[in-house]
């Protein structure tokens, strides 16, 4: 029998993929999914010595495209949970961090997060719980497979 905490953590990341799931997020810390896994990325990843995160390397992480990561970057600056600043080293570089709000807020949403882990570990047990994070693993992959949808795409040009 495994670690309870290490199936947890292995269901906690695999529903962390599911950005868009609205029951496992917060909505009324103020937050949605997608911000909630950016102020995650910020804090998981940010460098101490630099005193924060390239918006580059969000980017990457994320999987987001440098749009994308400045329209939530400019959502989560307004609602005051990040502060971007000028590198010391490189002007040109901008480094993100958190601030003491999106901190709070960070925390009191992984609180709710890992209270709905838990649960869900408590509902389905040990070995359902295994069998849910392989099946929601398999739909992930078969939903974002670009092979796929390449195909598909090649499949339907020809046709035309």
């Amino acid at each position: 029998m495994l670690d309870p905490n290490i199936v947890k953590a292995e269901l906690a990341e695999t529903l962390g993929r599911f950005k868009r799931h609205r029951p496992l997020f917060p909505l009324h810390l103020g937050v949605t999914p997608g911000e909630f896994s950016t102020l995650n990325i910020i804090e998981q990843y940010q460098n101490s010595e630099l005193g924060g995160i390239k918006t580059s390397s969000i980017g990457e992480i994320s999987c987001m495209s440098r749009p994308a990561v400045s329209q939530m970057l400019n959502t989560l600056e307004k609602k005051g949970c990040i502060m971007r600043i000028m590198a010391e080293k490189d002007r040109r570089v901008v480094l993100v961090c958190l601030t003491e709000s999106g901190k709070e807020i960070l925390q009191q949403s992984k609180k709710m997060f890992f209270a709905m882990v838990d649960r869900i570990y408590e509902e389905f047990g040990e070995e359902n719980t295994k069998k849910f994070i392989e099946l929601l693993t398999r739909y992930q992959s078969i939903c974002f497979d670009d092979e796929f949808y390449k195909k598909i795409k090649f499949k339907s040009e020809r046709k035309s």
